[in-house]
């Protein structure tokens, strides 16, 4: 990942998120917490609205389909 942590780890747990949120930047998403740790190239603040990407395959988040608007909880490192 673009934190140089391996994803190995952090199935489940980390998301790729917008360059303007620092490393360690969480998300509460339906009881779910979520930490930035990555980036790519379609991760980007759209009119405001940030595009993340969930490292959740075959975890019970893998269901949060492409474009998918959710209601979030921001926590700051």
């Amino acid at each position: 990942m673009a934190s140089g942590l391996p994803w190995e780890e952090y199935m489940g747990y980390a998301i790729a998120c917008p360059k303007e949120w620092a490393f360690h930047t969480k998300i509460i998403i339906n009881d779910g917490t979520w930490e930035c740790l990555d980036r790519g190239g379609a991760i980007t603040l759209d009119g405001g609205i940030p595009w993340i990407d969930f490292l959740s395959a075959g975890t019970p988040f893998a269901g949060y389909g492409y474009g998918r608007i959710f209601d979030a909880t921001l926590i700051l490192p």
